[in-house]
């Protein structure tokens, strides 16, 4: 099942030209490692750094239909909670992942960090250590609208093609079986995805069509940029279920997708 594409070129110096999710996070980088041309082009693209810390990338009218409609959204991979909280603050009913929070190095800055973050009472049973695979199992009784994971994040965590699909199948069994519920993510302009520490390509586009799950693309283009992302739906135009599609082929041979 084809998804519709969209390309948008993202006007310069205008960081409201972005009407969608995913970019990279400038803003949980210190500003001083970036060289100068590096922070002019963020600044370019966003409008300003402090822009950038807000760029969420959907459009306002997307944040008012999920809180006039009580959506509830999981972000997957949540990092230091910027997003979620953003969103939180926003009256947006949200949840989040985050399986580092399981460590417990206590000496190590960043886990000391990430544990005093989530310790805040508005993340107060919003929060969970587990991985996008047990997403299902993270908030018992929920059954989220809308999924969303910012930049590479889980897909680094992945070394198989399995697995990989085991993430997605995970956080489309997290979503409601509605016709509106999906997950998005960031993937390559050519359909593909990258993950693990071999930079493995999956042809996820491909797959989709071939398994008739349905997804959307979006492409936007600025200067010296471009970003890719894919939503993926639950249920596809037949009311077939992606989570069970996806359990199915995790069991089958798959390689001819993969290229090193």
């Amino acid at each position: 099942m084809e998804g519709n594409d969209s390309i948008t070129v993202l006007p310069a110096g205008k960081g409201e030209g972005w009407g969608w999710l995913l970019t990279d996070r400038p803003f949980e980088t210190p500003k001083e490692r970036y060289t100068p041309e590096e922070l002019s082009l963020i600044e370019e693209t966003y409008g300003s750094w402090e822009k950038a810390k807000y760029q969420l990338g959907f459009q306002e009218e997307d944040v008012e239909e999920w809180k006039q409609k009580r959506f509830q959204i999981l972000e997957v991979g949540a990092g230091f909670g910027v997003s979620t909280e953003e969103l939180l603050d926003w009256g947006i009913d949200m949840y989040a992942l985050e399986p580092s929070l399981r460590f417990t190095d206590e000496i190590d800055e960043q886990v000391v960090r990430l544990k005093a973050q989530f310790a805040k009472p508005k993340f107060r049973n919003r929060v969970s250590a587990a991985k996008a695979v047990d997403a299902a199992l993270a908030f018992p009784g929920k059954q989220f609208d809308v999924a969303f994971a910012i930049g590479p994040n889980f897909q680094s965590y992945s070394q198989t093609d399995n697995e990989i699909l085991g993430g997605i199948s995970g956080v489309i069994g997290a979503l409601s079986p509605k016709d509106h519920s999906y997950f998005a993510f960031h993937i390559n302009y050519n359909g593909t995805i990258t993950y693990g520490s071999e930079e493995t390509k999956f042809n996820l586009e491909q797959f989709l069509i071939d398994h008739k799950i349905r997804y959307t693309t979006r492409t936007y283009l600025g200067e010296f940029l471009e970003e890719t992302a894919i939503r993926i739906f639950r249920m596809n135009d037949e009311g077939q279920d992606a989570k069970e599609i996806l359990d199915g082929a995790i069991k089958e041979d798959i390689s001819k997708y993969t290229h090193p």
